[in-house]
């Protein structure tokens, strides 16, 4: 059987030898982005059947990056992070925004490319983090920007994707997007973990605490460690990220990957932060880096399909490599 056809708008006579019985979906694309399709019922083979196809002309409209910045810490100890106004956000090809008093900004774009994106302020460690826009639509980049360190030894900044929830099949409820940064502490004293539950203390022991914990989306979740707690045997502390409910859907809701956990971990007298992506793969639990009490690092950046719960307290070990 063949199956002619023209397209409105494009002198093409596409041909297609269809070799089959059943519905058919005829697609064809002619320098443009969006095709042009039509359905055909063939009952008979050895037969001729002519389908109109149309296409429809892209038109662009605009891209767009919009999010907001805010303050790493928490100023006025209302348990949000602080909106920051003023706060220059451009792109490589000096496409540019500033902040309004709220945090928020929206760059205009006029073409498709990778963007990096630099967030600076005054009195501030700049970040550039990068994005693919998307024609004719609005994506999203936030930024949590921290001044240089000077009462805090080290501070680790968790943000993800802004999807507040999920909602999946054989859920009465929406299933919220929550990661949670965790911090184990291993001490002379015994084992302490630091999450939403026991957020620690910045002024006494363990000199750590985290300062924001946030069940839907983007986050930050900022953990300071304003000292280094010696010991013998010496003091570990292990930094971790929990994809909070992804026991609880059976694995349905997005990856911490899918989710772009990121993490930027700055140190005192440092001019710039180091930011990790969570790796691709399986697993909830995402153990990033261990420090010692001098705050050496070493990086370890692996996932663990377990939950916190399931250590019994004891830092996360990455499995042996084979």
């Amino acid at each position: 059987m063949q199956l002619r056809g023209r397209l409105a708008k494009k002198q093409a006579t596409p041909i297609l030898k269809l070799l089959v019985v059943g519905t058919l979906i005829a697609l064809m694309t002619i320098n443009a982005p969006t095709p042009a399709k039509g359905h055909i019922l063939q009952q008979e083979l050895n037969q001729k059947l002519y389908l109109p196809l149309v296409m429809k002309e892209f038109r662009w409209l605009g891209a767009w990056i919009e999010g907001k910045v805010v303050d790493a810490r928490d100023q006025d100890n209302n348990g949000l992070p602080d909106p920051l106004g003023g706060v220059k956000v451009c792109t490589q090809y000096q496409e540019c925004a500033t902040t309004a008093s709220d945090g928020s900004y929206t760059i205009s774009l006029d073409f498709i490319a990778e963007r990096q994106v630099t967030a600076e302020k005054e009195g501030y460690i700049s970040l550039t983090q990068s994005v693919y826009p998307i024609a004719n639509q609005t994506v999203t980049l936030n930024f949590v920007l921290s001044p240089p360190l000077q009462d805090v030894v080290s501070r680790v900044v968790l943000t993800w994707d802004a999807t507040r929830s999920f909602t999946l099949p054989n859920f009465p409820n929406p299933i919220d997007n929550d990661l949670d940064a965790y911090l184990f502490i291993k001490h002379q004293t015994g084992n302490l973990m630091l999450y939403y539950d026991n957020r620690g203390n910045a002024t006494d022991f363990p000199h750590a605490l985290l300062l924001y914990d946030y069940r839907e989306g983007a986050g930050p979740e900022t953990i300071d460690i304003t000292a280094l707690e010696s010991g013998e045997p010496p003091t570990e502390y292990h930094y971790a990220v929990h994809n909070a409910n992804f026991t609880y859907s059976a694995g349905q809701i997005p990856s911490l990957a899918e989710l772009k956990a990121t993490v930027c971990v700055y140190f005192k007298e440092q001019s710039s932060a180091n930011c990790y992506a969570a790796p691709a793969g399986e697993g909830q639990l995402w153990y990033l880096f261990s420090m010692t009490q001098e705050g050496d690092v070493t990086l370890k950046n692996c996932l663990l399909s377990l939950d916190p719960p399931d250590l019994n307290g004891e830092p996360p070990q990455c499995p042996p490599s084979p």
